[in-house]
């Protein structure tokens, strides 16, 4: 009887051991799990690429959800003023005789100085006001210093001063870039202006705040009074060609961007203002 028993208990232990190895490999369910385990970890995956993307800079707003690659790419918009006074002479004319002593073509010997060095994987933009008109000339991208250059030596003075437009434009294009790249790289409003705008200035100001973006200015030959001064995180008053390049020397060396051996000692810099 015993020996029965024994039988009947190895017999059902036998069962439950061959029960259990079929459902493991036939039952759906397992196989659902499994696909649900990957699911899940792909979500996880997706989860923590979103959460980093939303990991925007201090005080920038985060980025709208979109199609988009993470990018670490440098970004300068640049307004450059064409407008008529920009045919004239800067009051201290006499540090530009070498440059004809008109202000349009010592802003432009300046733009040309600076991008020299300007790394080359930084996305250049521009947007120009002057006797044709107010326009973007460049849209901000990538291998565009050629175009960028051709476009600030076609400059032809003349027109009004549309800053507020300008501005608003230059903040639209880099907020889009911003997106662009999910909130990661660097951002810059450059402006270059020799007088007070002509049109409603808060317009494009407010559209900067909004996105967070900052506007770097030099003033070209108009002292420290301008209204975009209270409006910019940096702002650089320059009566001569020489002074403009500084000017953006110094706008970009904040940025910790460029080999700071690349620029003139003070002791140049105070020869080449003499």
């Amino acid at each position: 009887m015993k020996s029965l028993n024994i039988l009947k208990t190895a017999g059902l232990i036998a069962a439950v051991f061959l029960f259990a190895g079929c459902s493991s490999t036939n039952n759906p369910s397992t196989g659902s799990s499994t696909r649900t385990t990957a699911s899940s970890t792909t979500d996880t995956t997706n989860d923590t690429g979103d959460e980093q993307a939303s990991s925007t800079p201090a005080g920038r707003p985060t980025p709208g959800k979109q199609q988009g690659t993470i990018s670490l790419r440098r970004n300068f918009y640049f307004v450059f003023d064409g407008s008529g006074s920009m045919k004239y002479s800067p009051k201290n004319a006499a540090k530009d005789a070498d440059r004809t002593g008109r202000k349009i073509d010592g802003a432009k010997w300046a733009v040309h100085e600076f991008m020299k060095k300007v790394p080359d994987d930084v996305n250049l933009g521009l947007y120009v006001f002057d006797s044709n008109g107010k326009r973007e000339e460049v849209p901000l991208g990538p291998n565009n210093r050629t175009q960028f250059l051709a476009a600030i030596d076609a400059v032809k003075a003349g027109g009004n001063t549309p800053l507020g437009d300008a501005i608003g434009r230059g903040s639209k294009a880099l907020w889009k870039q911003y997106n662009k790249q999910l909130g990661y790289g660097e951002y810059r409003l450059i402006v270059i202006t020799d007088g007070e705008a002509t049109d409603y200035l808060p317009s494009g100001v407010n559209q900067a705040k909004e996105h967070k973006i900052p506007i770097y200015t030099i003033g070209f030959d108009m002292g420290e009074d301008h209204e975009l001064r209270k409006h910019s995180i940096s702002y650089r008053s320059a009566d001569s060609a020489a002074q403009v390049e500084q000017a953006l020397e110094e706008a970009a060396a904040e940025l910790d961007m460029f080999d700071p051996t690349a620029f003139p000692s003070k002791a140049e810099q105070t020869a080449r203002r003499n």
